[in-house]
């Protein structure tokens, strides 16, 4: 593992030498945006053959914690928890606001086609659980209609279906995307040299995303409503024989939208309103857990631009509230108000954008959160320059749970540091960031000595830095396009004092978090043919009970794009076969719950 380790961090540095121009790089492997203020931003295509999590996962150096098709699967993101990255619906935070945090499997893939990772401190801009960056999937608009449809069958009782259409009537654009998936997840695993059946990891996923927009005079107006319901079963432990556990997650999600622009100036406003809930049941052990959280959000931007200056002004509102029976009736309300503001200035030479947010919530005290990002660009290259404070108010669960919870809990809350130079040519892509964040009151749910219940307690402070590298390299061989991309990182996540009685000493990496992530993936392209391989490497964990191995999996997909005309109607049929898992590795990515080995997709997706 350690020679191709190597041998990957070679190939990346001996394409570190590009020709010079200056043009974006489009690829199904992810597409690096050096925008103009000028943040790393990375592009991620969605499609209905990978999970979000595979997605992110592949096209990005993101770590997803989870432990198969169907089940929980949370990120981590530079060295931080899953509570510490935020997800946004086209700008509205998504986040379970009980858990703090975000399941990426109640994402179906098959309704976005495209999310947007912006990586790094973002507490500014985005709030709470910004801390180290934030994620914001979209449903990008074509602007002629049709649609498309598509069904996929795999191994252990997987099969995909997806459909969705768009009309264009007049000042009206109406679309609907929708995907059902299940599937057994029956596959087989070795334990003590024993072989054995995974049994009760069955998933069923229903999505359903409509929207009607009407166009204004300079300006537009969006409805748009979005329908999640998954079942699945939890499967057993390696050191389980049995589990009949299951959970329900049923979300509605309604949002209407309102953009005009009047003179040098623009406005853009959105209120939303979420119904979600999350039903645990284990019978032999007599648990049926009901968890239901409803929320209303509310978002307005401002910004006005003068020649090289541009000044923005966006007022968030936030009202949850909370519903199970481990919350007194009396809290379980979350109200939220915040102001940001920034100055972004072109000097010519370098660019300024100066950044604040304040914050009031009924539960506690938020700092004053200041941004400052200076930006030089000469040619090709960039250099940026960013300091900001960040923050995460504590969740619900954590100020409420009973028992356990604590109302006296105060914001994790620190400073972040980040140093990025960036490269873009014709050809070639890249950017590479250095990071030191530092929290402190970082929240930890550990045994209390007063009590003897588990507590969730401010004891913490936690240090983060590393090195993020993303890269992309394309060119042509004869007919054949080709392109290849990679993202690395390195991160070093420790305690900076030890936790008695925790087997937490100072400098332990967090758990589940690991140093290095390495994915990497090859795109080549003649005709109607396109062949990917993707390279994925992530080294050892430590978890809550025994480390988990680092591992390597090597996954490839075959397509084929043939046109075809019906009557009148233009058709444009893709057939795909995508292997994963090809070197039939045995892994883990959560301890004591196996991966499935080599297995099989085989799709046919009509565009028309």
């Amino acid at each position: 593992m350690k020679y191709i380790l190597s041998v990957w961090l070679m190939m990346t540095v001996l394409v570190l030498s590009g020709q010079q121009d200056s043009i974006s790089i489009k690829s199904t492997l992810g597409e690096i945006l050096i925008q103009d203020a000028p943040v790393p931003t990375t592009s991620l295509k969605l499609s209905s053959d990978l999970t979000f999590g595979e997605h992110l996962t592949r096209q990005s150096s993101t770590y997803v914690r989870s432990y198969g098709k169907g089940s929980l699967a949370t990120l981590s993101l530079r060295g931080g928890t899953s509570q510490q990255t935020q997800l946004l619906w086209d700008g509205i935070p998504i986040q379970n606001p009980m858990l703090g945090l975000a399941d990426l499997s109640l994402v179906s893939s098959a309704l976005f086609s495209k999310a947007i990772l912006h990586s790094g401190g973002q507490s500014t801009q985005y709030g709470s659980g910004a801390i180290c960056g934030a994620i914001d999937i979209k449903n990008m608009a074509s602007e002629t209609k049709g649609g498309q449809a598509g069904i996929a069958m795999g191994s252990f009782g997987s099969r995909t279906y997806n459909l969705g259409y768009q009309w264009l009537i007049k000042k009206w654009r109406l679309t609907m995307s929708s995907a059902y998936e299940v599937a057994d997840n029956d596959f087989t695993y070795l334990v003590g040299g024993n072989e054995r059946t995974q049994p009760n990891a069955q998933f069923d996923s229903k999505g359903l995303l409509l929207s009607a927009g009407y166009q204004l005079k300079n300006g537009a107006l969006k409805l748009s409503y979005w329908l999640q319901d998954i079942h699945r079963g939890i499967p057993p432990t390696t050191v389980q024989n049995r589990s009949e556990a299951t959970q329900d997650d049923h979300t509605q999600r309604v949002r209407l939208d309102l953009k005009k622009s009047i003179g040098k100036g623009k406005v853009s406003s959105a209120l939303a309103y979420m119904d979600e809930d999350n039903n645990y049941d284990d019978p032999p052990s007599l648990i049926a857990a009901r968890n239901n959280f409803k929320r209303w959000l509310s978002t307005t931007t401002v910004t006005r631009s003068y020649s090289r200056t541009q000044l923005l002004a966006k007022l968030d509102l936030n009202h949850t509230n909370g519903n199970t029976a481990a919350y007194d009736a009396s809290q379980n309300t979350f109200q939220q108000a915040a102001l940001y503001t920034s100055l972004h200035q072109d000097f010519n030479f370098v660019d300024i954008k100066i950044g604040l947010r304040t914050e009031w919530n009924n539960l506690t005290s938020p700092p004053l959160l200041p941004s400052l990002t200076i930006n030089h660009q000469r040619g090709a290259q960039s250099i940026r320059l960013k300091l900001s404070k960040e923050y995460r108010v504590p969740g619900l669960n954590d100020l409420f749970w009973r028992p356990g919870g604590n109302p006296d809990l105060r914001p994790e809350k620190g400073w972040n540091q980040e140093l990025t130079v960036a490269h873009k040519s014709k050809h070639f892509v890249l950017d590479a960031t250095l990071y030191h964040r530092k929290l402190e009151d970082w929240i930890l749910w550990l045994p209390s000595t007063e009590t003897g219940f588990v507590s969730a307690i401010n004891i913490a402070e936690v240090r983060s830095r590393g090195l993020e590298v993303n890269s992309q390299l394309s060119g042509q061989v004869d007919k054949i396009n080709w392109q290849w991309s990679t993202q690395y990182h390195y991160g070093r996540s420790t305690h900076l004092q030890a936790i008695p009685g925790q087997r937490i000493d100072a400098g332990d990496q967090l758990i589940y978090t690991p140093q290095h992530t390495l994915s990497s993936g090859w795109t080549l392209h003649r005709d109607q043919f396109s062949l990917q391989i993707d390279n994925r490497y992530t080294s050892a964990v430590s978890g809550i009970n025994e480390d988990v191995d680092g591992y390597f999996l090597l996954d490839m997909q075959l397509n084929h794009s043939k046109k075809y005309k019906l009557n009148k109607t233009a058709l444009t049929g893709i057939f795909s076969l995508s292997v994963n898992n090809i070197l039939d590795y045995e892994y883990r990515i959560v301890e004591r719950r196996p991966m499935p080995g080599r297995n099989y997709t085989l799709s046919f997706n009509i565009k028309f």
